[in-house]
């Protein structure tokens, strides 16, 4: 009778250590996620900045290829 329980003492801290890997695992991935959604948010919002600089410094939308430029790539951009 004490060999099973001891057996199954065994299992149970082995099943509760692998749980807790897998725990940590996927903590671990998330924290990467979300890291990448914050640097993809910077970026594009600071492109989106740059841009909208761009456009307020041309002189017109109509003769300015720079502008024109800027709103073709952006919306290229947006096409993913």
């Amino acid at each position: 009778m004490i060999k099973n329980f001891e057996d199954i003492q065994t299992m149970s801290k082995a099943n509760m250590d692998a749980t807790m890997k897998s725990f940590e695992v996927v903590a671990k991935s998330t924290q990467a996620i979300a890291t990448e959604i914050a640097d993809y948010s910077r970026r594009s919002f600071e492109n989106g900045t740059k841009a909208a600089e761009k456009l307020i410094g041309a002189k017109s939308l109509d003769t300015d290829r720079g502008a024109e430029r800027i709103c073709k790539g952006g919306l290229r951009r947006l096409r993913l």
